[in-house]
């Protein structure tokens, strides 16, 4: 990937918003792992606890072995992303939540699919991503593919599995995505910072 500075930057964008400006970056101790506990600051009730970001380093073979066993290729954007930082969750204020992302992630990611089940995803050559709102699966559509395995964004939602959805009209791909979400993230910024 020619330039990875969009996504390190909406990235620590994100982190540096929720961790600085609004409630921090907490989540529920019960799925949180020990390694990314942040014992810096104490939260007000034991169900939850503070968390860090980590570097995220992923050797390539893990890349390779999560595309065997979804039988799809990897965005190089998405890959970028991937291997940037662990964290537990990105807030853009955006509809598009995007997985915990954690050591684990691999066997999280496989694990999304089991719960969407396969035959609606991957053998649709739909890999998902992220969940989009609280009713759908952003998924990238690896059946017509662009230069770096850049794939458009589909969506699928409970009410109709079957039949994906474009998320935006025309090539849309991660970076997209990317900018479209980085953009909402600024906007909310300017109206919490003008309250």
């Amino acid at each position: 990937m020619e330039n990875p500075a969009l996504i390190f930057s909406a990235i620590d964008n994100s982190l540096d918003f929720v961790g600085n400006h609004l409630n921090g970056l907490l989540h529920t101790v019960y799925s949180l792992p020990d390694y990314m506990i942040d014992d810096t600051k104490q939260p007000s009730t034991k169900d939850w606890r503070y968390w860090k970001p980590l570097n995220a380093i992923i050797p390539e073979a893990d890349f390779s072995t999560y595309e065997t066993q979804t039988g799809i290729k990897l965005p190089a954007s998405y890959k970028t992303f991937l291997g940037y930082k662990f964290f537990m969750d990105l807030n853009f204020g955006h509809e598009v939540v995007f997985f915990k992302h954690t050591k684990n992630w691999l066997n999280d990611n496989l694990e999304k699919i089991n719960m969407w089940r396969a035959e609606f995803t991957i053998e649709k050559g739909l890999l998902p991503f992220a969940d989009f709102s609280d009713w759908g699966l952003l998924c990238f559509d690896a059946n017509k593919s662009f230069e770096d395995n850049e794939y458009n964004i589909v969506y699928i939602d409970h009410e109709d599995i079957d039949n994906p959805k474009e998320y935006k009209h025309g090539r849309f791909a991660f970076l997209d995505l990317i900018k479209e979400m980085n953009g909402t993230l600024n906007e909310w910024k300017q109206e919490i910072m003008n309250e």
